[in-house]
């Protein structure tokens, strides 16, 4: 038996014997070296000598001529007899000779080498890494159309078109159909391979070129452009708050919310920021923030109140200390502090 009775210093290492009559018959570190897949465990239950090969890649529970062999001592069960453990007959020498034996060995050294290596013949690295060269590629090809899009909107050009849905053709429509369209053409004319690849051979749906897709980028630009403010803002000593509105085509009442405030450059030169935050339909808004307190026949108005309410809500939002605010100001873009 191995317990802790039974456990010995021997050499600076501790290892275990087994009783054959009055004798000790111990399991020492020659027989670790002369074979490199034998290991000790000293934990509870499992507290013996095992064969790390088999117990981690044998790959069932049989062995010998047609499976007509259990696995056990070694493999499925720990080995605590150290009666004989060397030799033609022993334990050790057998177990090493077995084929269930051999073949996990081969198992573990190849799962060895290749962890060790980064072999690329491992269906592991070669999965993965076709996979990361996906996703580079496919980055690629969308770069080109979110750099148009925010080309358009620096410039302050419409994206959209007549009919501008659906593939795109390389080569020129005989109807006009939008700046953005065009300008991917003018991509490709000027050498845009991965672009031009990427509209030849992609999927019809999966261009992504859609109006909605154009709608998601500007989106996303939004909001970065948005946290880059209020991080600017947050960090400022305090600023301020303008909000202006407009009535536009559709005769919508549209508000704009501004921040204001300072930053010093590396210099210590003093910058003063105005920064839009929000475009909105005030009228709609207001309505739908107050539709489940108002009556029922209650006409919803844009009171001082209101729009008091609703640019707190927005700087709530926005995660802004309203303790830093100075100033606010309503009605037009010059600034009063």
């Amino acid at each position: 038996m191995f317990g802790e009775s039974l456990v010995v210093y021997y050499e600076g290492a501790i290892f275990p014997f087994s009783m054959k009559g009055p004798e000790r018959r111990y399991l020492n570190a020659n027989h670790l070296l002369n074979y490199s897949w034998l290991a000790v465990s000293r934990v509870g239950e499992f507290a013996g000598a095992w064969c790390s090969f088999c117990a981690l890649f044998s790959t069932n529970d049989r062995a010998g001529h047609l499976g007509s062999a259990r696995l056990g001592a070694l493999v499925r069960s720990r080995l605590n007899n150290f009666g004989r453990l060397t030799g033609k007959e022993g334990t050790l020498a057998v177990h090493a000779a077995n084929s269930y034996h051999i073949f996990s060995a081969r198992r573990a050294n190849a799962f060895l080498m290749r962890s060790s290596s980064g072999c690329k013949d491992d269906v592991r690295n070669l999965s993965s890494t076709a996979r990361n060269e996906a996703i580079k590629y496919n980055r690629k090809r969308l770069a080109s159309i979110v750099e148009t899009v925010l080309f358009c909107g620096r410039q302050n050009l419409p994206l959209r078109g007549h009919r501008d849905s659906g593939p795109l053709d390389v080569t020129e429509p005989f109807e006009n159909d939008g700046n953005f369209r065009a300008l991917l053409r003018f991509r490709i004319s000027s050498g845009d391979q991965v672009l031009e690849d990427h509209c030849l051979k992609s999927a019809k749906n999966a261009q992504y070129i859609s109006p909605n897709v154009q709608n998601e980028i500007l989106d996303v630009a939004l909001q970065l452009v948005r946290e880059h403010v209020v991080q600017q803002a947050t960090q400022a000593i305090c600023w301020s708050l303008l909000a202006d509105e407009t009535m536009d085509r559709a005769k919508r009442e549209l508000m704009v919310v501004v921040l204001r405030y300072v930053t010093a450059s590396a210099n210590a030169k003093i910058e003063i920021h105005e920064q839009p935050v929000y475009l909105f339909d005030a009228l709609r808004t207001v309505t739908s923030a107050t539709e489940e307190t108002r009556p029922t026949s209650g006409e919803v108005r844009l009171t001082g109140a209101n729009i008091a309410a609703l640019l707190k809500d927005r700087c709530q939002k926005l995660n802004l200390d309203l303790s830093k605010c100075v100033g606010q100001l309503k009605g037009t873009m010059e600034p009063r502090i």
